[in-house]
């Protein structure tokens, strides 16, 4: 990396702090009290890969749906895995393809694609697939894993903020047939952030958030065989720690 990149990576603000050769780390205009969700979701996603070597390759092909700039994706690629990842933002893909080339990371790919508009299949299947604080930022989150598991050989790691819970019964046409909620989708209306500009909120202004029982049961109805919810190391960031946020592994057959 030469001098005048290095310079010009270090001036403009990161979401992520990215560790460059050359010893320094780029800054982030995330709060310092938020930075702590990056390092929990890596720590997680890691120990789930390397519990499960019987399934997960030493150097697993990835697909990484909405991946930013790219850091999770270049921390796998530094373990020798194999990485395409997505974003809708042509901003956070030219920064992930220049992180690329600073660490000189050649079996790494970025391209600019609206994820929910991949065709079930379109990319192949990977042995991980990634979708990383991206589910509750979408209007069809039930769209969006049937894609994810389309593309999913092995597992599927997923990371969400997810909403409190709705239990009872629905009179189903009539008193007569009630039938039992499990779980519910909260409604959040991101239009003030979008016309913020802020790179982070969905790209349409309806977001629907599951709660946990939610997600876990859809992720089993669109095809996971097994679906399981990731327990936080010791020192997680604080969403994370007390479920307001959860990871969850999902699994396809033979996995």
């Amino acid at each position: 990396m030469d001098s005048e990149t290095a310079d010009r990576m270090m001036a403009a603000p990161w979401f992520y702090e990215f560790d460059l050769p050359d010893g320094r780390r780029t800054g982030t205009y995330l709060p310092e009290a938020v930075r702590g969700i990056h390092s929990t979701r890596l720590s997680m996603l890691l120990d789930t890969l390397d519990r499960h070597r019987d399934v997960v390759p030493a150097a697993p092909s990835v697909l990484d749906l909405a991946c930013h700039e790219g850091w999770f994706a270049h921390h796998l690629a530094a373990r020798g895995a194999r990485v395409l990842g997505l974003d809708a933002s042509g901003e956070h893909i030219e920064r992930a393809r220049l992180m690329a080339q600073v660490y000189g990371h050649s079996d790494v790919c970025f391209e600019r694609r609206d994820v929910t508009r991949i065709e079930p299949h379109e990319l192949g299947v990977f042995d991980v697939v990634l979708v990383l604080g991206l589910l509750y930022h979408v209007e069809n989150p039930v769209g969006l894993l049937r894609i994810a598991h389309a593309h999913t050989r092995g597992v599927c790691v997923l990371e969400t903020q997810v909403a409190p819970g709705l239990t009872g019964t629905v009179d189903w046409g009539s008193h007569l047939y009630p039938k039992a909620i499990v779980g519910s989708f909260a409604v959040i209306d991101e239009t003030d952030q979008i016309a913020e500009g802020n790179p982070e909120a969905n790209i349409v202004p309806i977001s629907l958030v599951p709660s946990v029982e939610t997600l876990v049961l859809v992720m089993q109805l669109v095809g996971f065989q097994r679906v399981e919810v990731l327990t936080p190391p010791p020192g997680a960031y604080e969403q994370l720690a007390h479920g307001k946020r959860v990871m969850v592994a999902g699994w396809v057959d033979g996995s």
